[in-house]
C-alpha cells in the first residue's frame, strides 16, 4: 500500500508498506499511458513493515510506482 506522497521543495518521498527483508524498485514515466517505466537508480531493502525512497524531481509531472521482488 502506497501513502500518500511527500513533496518538500524539489524532494519527493514514497513509502509504502513492506516486507521486511523484501527487495524494492521505484519506476516513473512521464505520462500515465503510452510511454514505457523507467527504474530509478537504487533499489530500496525494507529493514521494517515500511519503506521509502526520495527522489529529486523536475518541475515536470510524472508517475510512480513501487514493485516488490522477494528476497
Amino acid at each position: 500500500i502506497l501513502e500518500t506522497p511527500v513533496m518538500v521543495g524539489s524532494e519527493l518521498t514514497l513509502t509504502w508498506s513492506a516486507a521486511p527483508g523484501g527487495i524494492y524498485r521505484v519506476q516513473q514515466r512521464p505520462q500515465v499511458v503510452g510511454s514505457s517505466w523507467t527504474d530509478v537508480e537504487g533499489d530500496v531493502i525494507a529493514g521494517e513493515y515500511t519503506a521509502s525512497k526520495t527522489l529529486t524531481v523536475s518541475e515536470a509531472a510524472g508517475f510512480y510506482r513501487v514493485m516488490g521482488f522477494a528476497p
